[in-house]
């Protein structure tokens, strides 16, 4: 193997130096500027897209507390609304209680005139009956038929003492 033979090493050694100083000023001089020139370009785009970043996340942070704003006058707006229509829901059905409560007094009224009609003309014919049936009891006892004017006044004064 040439590289361990010892006369040779000197002019190895000698060509080794010379190529690592063409390789270390070419690296230095063309690939290490470049090198450094990506990395800068690499770091600029890295902070444009974290302002730009920080930028959207402001947009939707603002876009979120608008729609959360948005969101409770809506919520206000609604509950404004249900209250409104519970409103005139009450309203509208003590009208329809005040009208049925009309209603029912009118015709407990006229319910009330035609019991008392009725009492009136069941008493009558109550009357006439007490009168018919005393005029013929006393007939029947007594044999003679009795005047009506008294049996009538016997018959009303007997239905006043018992509380009719």
């Amino acid at each position: 193997m040439p590289q361990f033979d010892v006369t040779t090493f000197s002019s190895q050694i000698f060509w080794l130096v010379i190529s690592f100083a063409i390789v270390f000023v070419v690296a230095w001089r063309y690939a290490l500027p470049r090198l450094n020139e990506l990395k800068e370009i690499r770091q600029k785009q890295v902070e444009s897209d974290l302002e730009r970043a920080a930028a959207l996340k402001a947009d939707a942070d603002a876009a979120l507390a608008s729609y959360e704003l948005e969101l409770g006058e809506a919520g206000s707006r609604a509950q404004e609304e249900l209250r409104r229509a519970a409103a005139r829901a009450a309203a509208k059905a003590q009208r329809r209680m005040t009208e049925l409560g009309g209603r029912l007094a009118a015709d407990a009224a006229a319910a009330a005139s035609r019991i008392a009609g009725a009492r009136a003309q069941a008493l009558g014919a109550l009357d006439s009956v007490a009168q018919e049936l005393a005029s013929a009891a006393t007939q029947r006892l007594g044999g003679d038929a009795p005047d009506g004017a008294r049996v009538a006044a016997a018959v009303h004064g007997a239905r006043q003492a018992g509380g009719g």
